[in-house]
């Protein structure tokens, strides 16, 4: 951004791929192994990809373009030196026409592992009952093959961890587990099944309930209406005159323009909280609602709470207040939605 540069490409060879390719197949194993690198990646091209090594260190010499050649691929400590020096080429001799085989097999894989993505992402969403919380029932209910593709997803979304099969083989264990669990991920991760949700912790990360107890105001943010704000990682917005339609899941409700007024606040939960959930007979603490909802301690201080005045109209994700329902002289709708990063995941 400094240089004001729009691309920045990277000399990576055909050779390259296929060094990465059996490197990752070695390492770490599983269908992305095959991926390997991609032409085009956000900043990054990669233009030599189609190209082997050899020609384009030809077309170098015969042109008589200077270049420069990293001694650190030589260095026979790396395991990448053993590919490049003596696994490729006996490959090659063994079977010719193998490198370039490998990275068309790379691009079909890329392809196979987009439209999966696809799959997995809806089941994960299908699956998730709030900010970092996932319904064991509903996971229980995919099939063992896409259950394991989501675990996958949601390790991967969790930097530190080296992912393995092992990793999902003991999320596999721990949703089978009775009563409540945790399970050791490895880089201060841990996955936690409490009740009939699972949701990861990273240990060691600040405390966010730390300095927040009786007297102590939450972290807050002013949404206009219509508006967005940042709250923490997510961004909340208000949507005014809108249409209604069923919510598309728990991170977006629909409520009437009269109780939510020109301004809400975003606020972290405060003990003595209380809320008249939708449907409900009356008002109730909203630690009892977390309790029934079986949100976590340690994760209810992170639940965006969208207040007028004093009063709660949205918990997100969880609960619609009863003074905020649509009801029949409903004149103007207001769309409240949270769009959460990908560590949300």
């Amino acid at each position: 951004a400094r240089l004001s540069l729009s691309h920045i490409a990277l000399g990576h060879t055909m050779d390259d791929q296929a060094e990465t390719i059996l490197y990752r197949l070695g390492r770490y194993g599983g269908l992305r192994s095959l991926r390997a690198m991609v032409p085009t990646d956000g900043l990054l091209v990669r233009p030599l990809l189609c190209l082997r090594r050899v020609h384009t260190e030809r077309y170098c010499r015969l042109e008589g373009l200077p270049f420069a050649v990293d001694r650190g691929n030589e260095y026979p400590g790396y395991a990448r030196t053993g590919i490049r020096q003596r696994v490729l080429p006996a490959w090659e001799e063994a079977v010719p026409g193998a490198v370039e085989a490998v990275t068309r097999a790379a691009e079909v894989a890329g392809e196979v592992i987009e439209m999966l993505d696809t799959f997995v992402d809806a089941a994960e969403a299908d699956c998730r009952r709030g900010r970092g919380l996932w319904s064991i029932a509903r996971l229980l209910g995919l099939k063992p093959r896409m259950r394991r593709l989501v675990f996958h997803a949601l390790l991967l979304a969790r930097p530190g961890i080296e992912v393995s099969r092992a990793h999902v083989e003991a999320l596999e264990e721990l949703i089978h587990r009775p009563g409540c669990a945790e399970e050791g991920l490895g880089g201060g991760w841990k996955a936690i099944k409490t009740y009939d949700v699972l949701c990861f912790d990273l240990s060691g990360a600040p405390d966010v309930t730390e300095g927040v107890g009786e007297g102590a105001e939450p972290e807050q943010a002013r949404l206009m209406v219509p508006g967005e704000v940042r709250w923490r990682e997510a961004i909340v917005r208000a949507e005014s005159g809108v249409d209604f339609y069923a919510p598309n899941g728990p991170w977006e409700a629909y409520v009437d323009e009269r109780r939510v007024g020109d301004e809400l606040c975003v606020r972290g939960w405060l003990p003595g909280d209380r809320v008249h959930p939708l449907g409900a007979a009356g008002s109730r603490k909203l630690q009892d609602v977390f309790a029934d909802l079986r949100v976590p301690v340690w994760l209810r201080r992170q639940v965006p709470i969208l207040v007028r005045g004093d009063s709660i109209v949205w918990v997100a994700g969880l609960v619609v207040a009863e003074d905020a329902r649509i009801v029949r002289d409903t004149r103007a709708i207001v769309r409240l939605s949270v769009e959460t990063d990908p560590g949300d995941r």
